[in-house]
């Protein structure tokens, strides 16, 4: 993923000509905590779901905080630096660019716009616990341009902070996702499952900068202002065992009615799947002609993984919250049951089938439709099953004899969600294919009944 660098020029830089600065712009001023109020207000006024896109700047999640912070700085002369994938590190001060004009308003500077699609392509997600630190989750502290970063490696801003408990959260993110192009932000509620110190995710802000004997260099994380691990630890979790929830409690702390919460839980999931009604059925025109294999443009446009993971993480939201208040779980039920989406050749799906059946929706365009809604169960299954046995079969042929321990935690992983597979598929009365399980692992085939095995002339399911 490709992330930003911010370039302010200096007033005196011209306004018109060519610059002699060996910078991308000169640092006339300092970040502190009243300047990270004005970068908060300055997202909160300027920053739209166009922001980007009429800006040209094409982008993917991680651009956008770098994107923003980067503009920001630029505009008020202020330092600014990003940390590169293979460990370089870059900011206002570079001169990798000093051969390029420089004018004085931003969105004008070819050199600063260099620079930026620059840092854009050399920082992805992985960057972002460089550049960045964890705050004490408080008001003060979470303001709009605050980074989030969630385990999964999907990374956004906080856009808004909405406190009249007409939001699913109070905390209102901008986001973008693959593939890079030029494309609107998506202000979505701010949702994820517990952070993790190893990694640095949650909520966090950039790293201010010091300049010591010449050199910029970071500014420790815990000579920060905003510095806590306060949400990595079980004290954060006094009221809820939720993440977003905890967030959401430390922001706003007025109590909203949960089942009205539950109830717009529902309408952001039904949102979510009306429009992927013409994903799936546009992906299935195309790619049943033509294969769409991952990595192309058309996978990209088809394909829905990150929307389908968004769709099971929010009825896992929804089920918490059912549970967590003591809701009774029937008027939910009922809408769900009511609630249906037409899928195409005369066929219709549920909302409660797509809640049962979320975890084998499938987000390959190259899948028939009835696979993309959960249709096909069993199916699922047996393309899980064999794409476990061949990545057993890779790792142990490639790393038991280097890392040995590492070969075995991984293959103990793959074994354990095997097992957790075929109970699904016998809970499903399915008919599964063991014959590459056969070849990678046959001690757990061994463990198999006869009437969940192949027959003896090797024929599997049909």
């Amino acid at each position: 993923m490709r992330k930003l660098l911010v370039i302010p020029v200096v007033a005196w830089c011209l306004v018109a000509g060519a610059v002699t600065q060996a910078e991308v712009w000169q640092a006339l001023h300092e970040w502190t905590m009243e300047e990270e109020l004005r970068f908060a207000a300055w997202v909160s006024e300027y920053v739209d779901e166009n922001f980007f896109l009429n800006h040209r700047i094409p982008v993917d999640c991680a651009d956008v905080p770098y994107g923003l912070r980067w503009i920001y700085a630029r505009i008020r002369r202020l330092p600014a630096a990003a940390t590169g994938k293979y460990g370089s590190f870059v900011g206002h001060w570079s001169s990798d660019w000093d051969h390029i004009p420089s004018y004085s308003r931003w969105d004008r500077d070819p050199r600063f716009r260099h620079s930026l699609l620059a840092v854009l392509a050399m920082t992805t997600t992985e960057s972002i616990p460089n550049d960045t630190y964890p705050i004490q989750v408080i008001p003060a502290y979470v303001t709009p341009g605050s980074v989030f970063l969630t385990t999964e490696a999907h990374t956004g801003v906080i856009g808004r902070i909405v406190s009249d408990g007409s939001t699913i959260h109070p905390l209102q993110t901008w986001e973008s996702s693959l593939p890079v192009k030029r494309q609107k932000l998506k202000m979505r509620d701010f949702l994820m499952h517990s952070p993790n110190a190893a990694n640095q995710s949650g909520l966090l802000k950039f790293r201010w900068l010091d300049r010591v004997n010449g050199q910029w260099r970071y500014i420790d994380r815990q000579a920060q202002p905003a510095y806590s691990e306060e949400q990595y630890g079980p004290d954060f979790y006094q009221e809820t065992l939720v993440y977003a929830d905890a967030v959401a409690k430390r922001i706003d702390s007025r109590e909203h009615d949960p089942g009205e919460k539950a109830g717009r839980v529902i309408d952001l999931i039904i949102k979510m799947l009306d429009e992927r009604v013409p994903i799936v059925l546009s992906g299935y025109g195309y790619c049943s002609k033509k294969p769409c294999p991952e990595g192309s443009d058309m996978w990209e446009a088809y394909s829905t993984p990150l929307r389908d993971r968004k769709i099971r993480l929010l009825f896992w939201y929804l089920d918490t919250i059912i549970e967590e208040n003591g809701l009774g779980p029937k008027p939910f039920l009922a809408r769900m049951k009511a609630t249906r989406f037409d899928i195409g050749n005369k066929k219709a799906v549920d909302l409660f089938h797509i809640y049962k059946n979320r975890e084998w929706l499938s987000y390959d365009p190259d899948d028939p439709i009835p696979m993309r809604w959960g249709l096909m169960k069993c199916e699922m299954i047996r393309l899980r099953l064999a794409t476990l046995a061949d990545a057993i079969t890779f790792v142990g042929g490639t790393y038991t004899e280097e890392d040995p321990a590492y070969a075995r935690r991984i293959i103990t992983q793959y074994e354990k969600e095997i097992e957790r597979l075929r109970k699904e598929q016998k809970s499903a009365q399915c008919q599964p294919v063991v014959e590459s399980l056969r070849r990678a692992c046959p001690s757990l085939v061994r463990t198999m009944k006869p009437d969940l095995t192949a027959d003896r002339h090797g024929r599997g399911p049909s």
